[in-house]
């Protein structure tokens, strides 16, 4: 009798292994869900940046100027105007992200819904409590326009290429391209928007900043993506340009 009490409360090989291949279901189950979700993610943005440049280039064609630089956006649409200010650019054909002319970027999404071609409000002025001045990214941050210029401390070479950018950014990050993304993340969508290569095309990546002049190095080995870095550590930029 005894024996037998004792063999009731135990567990036999096969009960065990029944055990340990329920959890390892549940945990690859997991593990599955986590990726698709993170594969929704990565296809949302490619769809953002598909419709966002479709939609900067639209508006250049019917307006001349990009988006956030026209000069005569008053006259467009007068009730842009935030707090008195104007909400036009200067027409150099530089979308801004600094300096006197540091608005032009959050002016750029204002002019785009103000032209009907983007379907959310947003209001212009950039990091202003309760406005929205940006699109916001499925990673963190938002998008933002960025363009090089030569003259500025801390110049940004995208290898090379040289104009308006739509980048991820840090929100509310001031005018530097903080680390948004890893490096898995962006190769992946280099690969479905361009040629998957960080050095090239129309989509480049970068060690993030952090504004002080320092980089998050891990982004890249040599100017390839560091496939076995996983933390976000790069931004990357999309050319728009003509």
């Amino acid at each position: 009798m005894h024996s037998l009490r004792y063999n009731r409360y135990g567990f036999t090989l096969i009960e065990m292994s029944i055990v340990l291949v329920i959890i390892g279901l549940v945990v690859g189950g997991v593990l599955v869900g986590r990726d698709m979700i993170q594969q929704a993610r990565l296809q949302t943005v490619v769809a953002d940046v598909n419709k966002y440049r479709t939609a900067i280039n639209l508006f250049t064609e019917r307006y001349v100027f990009y988006p956030g630089d026209h000069p005569d956006a008053n006259a467009y649409w007068p009730y842009c105007l935030t707090g008195g200010n104007s909400c036009a650019g200067n027409g150099n054909g530089r979308v801004m992200t600094w300096g006197a002319e540091g608005r032009e970027a959050s002016y750029m999404w204002q002019h785009l819904y103000l032209a009907g071609l983007v379907p959310n409000e947003y209001q212009g002025d950039r990091g202003a409590p309760g406005k929205i001045s940006y699109p916001e990214l499925k990673f963190k941050g938002g998008y933002d326009a960025y363009t090089e210029e030569t003259f500025q401390m801390g110049y940004f070479n995208i290898y090379g290429l040289v104009g308006n950018h739509l980048r991820f950014v840090t929100r509310n990050a001031g005018d530097y391209a903080g680390p948004v993304i890893s490096p898995v993340d962006a190769y992946s969508i280099d690969v479905k928007t361009d040629d998957g290569k960080a050095d090239s095309g129309k989509a480049r990546a970068r060690n993030g900043d952090n504004g002080a002049g320092s980089a998050y190095a891990g982004c890249l080995t040599g100017t390839s993506y560091n496939l076995n870095e996983k933390r976000n550590l790069c931004s990357v930029y999309f050319f728009v340009g003509q």
